[in-house]
């Protein structure tokens, strides 16, 4: 069962400060957001993915993201860093627990942090 982000079961924490860095490698400069994400603890077990992509590519990737605390005893905030090469990473937040999956996808837009660091909401 796939849902919507009803009553924030899951949404990107504005709340945390996203760092950027840019790395060079031998064939491009590579850029790193830094993304924490607050959960609902509904459960012990669950699972936290982003699904995103490059803006120079269509290709969707999957990464787990890593439980990083405890905000109380129903919240928690899980984190990953995101690598891209375009001018900005195009990323939506799954969550699954308790047999449920919901999003947040930003009411259907996904979000998209530029190179720069602005986010749009």
């Amino acid at each position: 069962m796939s849902k919507e982000n009803n009553n924030w079961l899951v949404k990107l924490d504005y709340g945390s400060k996203k760092k950027l860095t840019t790395r060079k490698s031998k064939k491009e400069a590579q850029t790193m957001v830094f993304i924490n994400t607050k959960v609902k603890n509904i459960d012990y077990e669950k699972e936290v993915i982003f699904h995103y992509r490059d803006s120079n590519s269509n290709e969707w990737k999957r990464h787990a993201a890593k439980f990083k605390k405890m905000i109380n005893d129903e919240e928690e905030i899980w984190s990953d860093i995101l690598k891209f090469k375009g001018e900005y990473v195009e990323y939506a937040i799954q969550y699954e627990v308790g047999g449920n999956t919901y999003w947040d996808n930003n009411g259907g837009k996904n979000y998209k942090t530029y190179k720069d660091g602005a986010t749009i909401k």
